[in-house]
C-alpha cells in the first residue's frame, strides 16, 4: 500500500455481510470457546484494558499475546478480525455483548474501505517478542506492539470496512457499522522497499 492509496477517493462496493450478536462472559476462556465455537480463521487481537491496550495473534485456535496474559477484570472491548470477519464485543454490566460479522455470507450489502496509519514508526532498536513489531512516536512518547505483517515498512495502517445503511427513523444513508480488516504495511516515495 502506497501513501497515495491512504489518500485515494473511497469507492462504495457490494457485497454480503452475515451479523451474529454475541453475548458471553468476561473471560479470556470463553472468548476462546467463543472463536473456536465460531471457526474463526487466524487473525489480529486488539484488546481495551481500563489501563492500556494490548495486541496480539488468534492463531491454530488458541489467543497469543507477546506478554502477560490479559486479566478478565481489567478488559473493556476486544476486536479479533482478519480480511473476512470480526467478533467485536464491549463489556456492559457482568458480560461481553456484541456481534460477529463475516463477509461473503448473508444478506446483500455496501461498503467502503479505508486505512488509517498508526502513529509512529518501525523500530528494530528495541527486543519485542517474535512475530511482533514495536512502532514508537518519539515526539509524543508513544509506543505500541503490533503483531508483524509479512512485508517490512516503517510504516502501518489499520485497514477497515464502513457499512452503509439507511437509518430506520431518519431515512438517511450513512455507515451503520464498521469493522477491523487488517494491519498493512505503508510504503512512502523514496522507500527503497
Amino acid at each position: 500500500m502506497s501513501r497515495e492509496a491512504l489518500l485515494k477517493p473511497t469507492e462504495i462496493k457490494a457485497g454480503k455481510s452475515l451479523i451474529k450478536n454475541i453475548d458471553i462472559p468476561v473471560t479470556m476462556a470463553a472468548l476462546q470457546a467463543k472463536l473456536q465455537e465460531l471457526d474463526f480463521q487466524a487473525g489480529f487481537v486488539v484488546l481495551w484494558h481500563i489501563d492500556a491496550i494490548s495486541w496480539g495473534k488468534w492463531e491454530s485456535g488458541q489467543l497469543h499475546f507477546p506478554e502477560a496474559d490479559p486479566k478478565d477484570c481489567l478488559l473493556l472491548e476486544v476486536r479479533i478480525f482478519n480480511e473476512n470477519e470480526e467478533l467485536h464485543l464491549l463489556k456492559q454490566g457482568g458480560g461481553f455483548r456484541g456481534r460477529y460479522r463475516k463477509d461473503d455470507e448473508g444478506e446483500e450489502a455496501e461498503y467502503v474501505d479505508s486505512a488509517s496509519r498508526f502513529w509512529g514508526r518501525r523500530t528494530q532498536a528495541q527486543e519485542c517478542a517474535e512475530g511482533y513489531m514495536r512502532l514508537i512516536d518519539s515526539d509524543r512518547k508513544l509506543q505500541m506492539l503490533l503483531p508483524a505483517t509479512d512485508a517490512e515498512a516503517e510504516y502501518y495502517a489499520l485497514e477497515t470496512r464502513s457499512y452503509v445503511g439507511i437509518n430506520e427513523q431518519t431515512a438517511q444513508a450513512g455507515y451503520v457499522d464498521y469493522r477491523f480488516k487488517a494491519i498493512l504495511p505503508v510504503f512512502v516515495k523514496g522507500d527503497a522497499r
